[in-house]
Formats: structure tokens, sequence, C-alpha cells
């Protein structure tokens, strides 16, 4: 792992980086017009969901790092479920934007996730 490079789970969930190799979990949730109703984006093509990916890669290879999207992913299977994501708009006043998007079919395993707030 390098130093850019995040990871942290509790007892359900990991969340990490994502990669390249995510695009079609990604796809799976950002593709369906009942997860993108409310968005500004969606829903996706295979390759909007593909540039998204690469733009996230991208992002998170800039110094400063001012974007973090990392998976949500089951800690027992590693299955993809979804992604959160830190946006730094402006260091001198604080000002950050947070969002996620979870899609699983338990809301068990969902009520878990803001543990790591």
């Amino acid at each position: 792992m390098t130093q850019s490079e995040i990871k942290l789970s509790n007892e359900t969930f990991v969340l990490n980086e994502i990669e390249r190799s995510d695009w079609k979990a990604i796809h799976a949730y950002s593709s369906r017009k009942e997860v993108s109703t409310y968005q500004t984006w969606g829903p996706n093509t295979e390759e909007q969901t593909k540039a998204f990916v690469e733009k996230i890669i991208d992002d998170a290879r800039q110094q400063p790092r001012t974007r973090y999207v990392l998976a949500v992913r089951i800690k027992q299977n590693g299955m993809l479920v979804g992604a959160g994501e830190i946006n730094i708009r402006n260091t001198s006043n604080g000002e950050i934007a947070i969002s996620y998007i979870l899609i699983i079919g338990n809301k068990a395993l969902g009520q878990r996730l803001p543990a790591f707030c």
C-alpha cells in the first residue's frame, strides 16, 4: 500500500481505493434509473462509468489530494456495494462535500456504514 492508498474497515465493510477493474460493479448500480433519479448524473452508459473510474484514479494521484472516492465492499466476500466520496472544496474555510451511495438488500448492513463517520 502506498502512502496515498486508504483502507478502512469495521466488522461488516471495507472501504478502499477504487481500482480500474471495479467499473463493472460500479456500472451495475450507476446504470440503474432508480439509483440516479435524484442525482446530477446517470443513468450511466458503460463509457461514462469507465470515464468516471478513470477520473477517480487520476484524482487520487493529484498532489495535494482533494478528492477521496472509496469503494464500499462487504468484508466477508469483497463484493463492491457502493462508494463514498469526500471532496475538499476550500481549505481556508474547511469546506468539504460528502456523498455516498450504497446498494444493498440487507438494511441491517447499510445501517452499519455510518460507523465510519
